[in-house]
C-alpha cells in the first residue's frame, strides 16, 4: 500500500512539472503570434469542444493575458534600460566633477607655486639691495 501511495505521489509530481513546462512553452509560443493567429490556433484546438460564444470569450481572454504578459516584459526591459542609462549618466557626471576639481586644484597649486616663487624673488632682490 505504501508503494502505491509513493508511486501515485511521483506520478502527480511529474504531471505537475510537465504541466508547468507545457504552460511556459505555450506562453512563449503564443507571445510570438498575432491576435488572428492566436484565434485560429485556439479555434483549431478547442473550437469543436465549446460553443462559438464561449470560444470567442476564451480567445479574448487568452489574447488579453498574452498581451498583458508581453507588455509587462517590455516594461521591465524599458525600466532596466532607463536605469542603466541613469547610472551611466551619473557616473559620467561624477567623472566630470572629479576632473574639474582636479583641474581647479592643479590651477590653485600652480598659482600658489607662482606666488611662492614671486615672494622668493622679492626676498632675493631685497637681499641684494
Amino acid at each position: 500500500m505504501k508503494k502505491l501511495f509513493t508511486l501515485l505521489f511521483v506520478v502527480i509530481v511529474a504531471s505537475v512539472i510537465a504541466a508547468v513546462v507545457a504552460s511556459v512553452v505555450s506562453k512563449k509560443k503564443l507571445s510570438t503570434m498575432s491576435d488572428e493567429e492566436i484565434r485560429d490556433f485556439l479555434a483549431a484546438r478547442i473550437g469543436t469542444k465549446v460553443g462559438d460564444d464561449q470560444l470567442a470569450s476564451i480567445q479574448d481572454a487568452v489574447i488579453a493575458g498574452v498581451r498583458r504578459g508581453v507588455a509587462a516584459q517590455e516594461a521591465v526591459e524599458d525600466y532596466a534600460a532607463e536605469t542603466g542609462a541613469t547610472v551611466s549618466d551619473t557616473a559620467s557626471d561624477i567623472v566630470d566633477t572629479a576632473t574639474d576639481a582636479q583641474d581647479e586644484t592643479a590651477a590653485a597649486a600652480g598659482d600658489a607655486a607662482a606666488a611662492v616663487i614671486d615672494a622668493a624673488e622679492a626676498i632675493v632682490d631685497e637681499a641684494k639691495s
